[in-house]
């Protein structure tokens, strides 16, 4: 397997890079049914070793965000080792919300994500990636804090030090019901 398309954008959106890719080797026709790129599309395209250096340049000192980051540091290389962090929407999903399906084309749907063109192109899942990305975010900032945390109601709230109580099992049972 290697690379056959590209696309990298800043935290705004805005394309920094796109570019196809050529593997110099065959497509398979597995690849191509998902991605639709075929060998003649990118014939003329430049190699992964003659855009490398400029995509490392690009991400130098900033987080990289990929849908699967797993999968596709196989491909990217150096260009994992250039960027600040690497960071992970399929992963940050998982931990946010409970789906059955983690697919990009799904979690983007779902969050809102509406753009032109077919998914498994590098663009269109770049965009997408960044979307997902900041709503997982935004979804996570408002789900860290567990309800159970909240303060209870003062007077509620047994108080065995105030009274000279040892802390017993029961009045352990007492707190967790108040703060369940």
């Amino acid at each position: 397997d290697a690379l056959v398309e590209i696309s990298l954008i800043d935290e705004k959106g805005n394309n920094l890079f796109s570019s196809l890719v050529n593997p110099k080797m065959p497509i398979p026709f597995y690849a191509t049914r998902v991605h639709g790129i075929k060998d003649k599309d990118v014939k003329n395209a430049p190699t992964w070793s003659e855009i490398e250096d400029k995509i490392c340049k690009l991400v130098k000192g900033h987080t990289l965000v990929a849908h699967n980051m797993g999968f596709d540091k196989r491909f990217l290389g150096r260009v994992t080792q250039a960027a600040k962090n690497l960071e992970c929407s399929l992963q940050l999903a998982k931990k946010t919300i409970k789906r059955k399906s983690y697919k990009l084309e799904d979690l983007a749907k779902e969050s809102g994500f509406k753009h032109k063109g077919d998914f498994h192109r590098a663009i269109k899942d770049t965009l997408a990636c960044r979307h997902v990305h900041q709503w997982l975010l935004s979804k996570n900032k408002t789900s860290k804090h567990d309800d159970r945390l909240k303060k209870p109601k003062e007077l509620d709230c047994p108080l065995p030090t105030m009274s000279g109580k040892p802390w017993t099992q029961e009045l352990d049972k007492r707190l967790i019901e108040l703060w369940d």
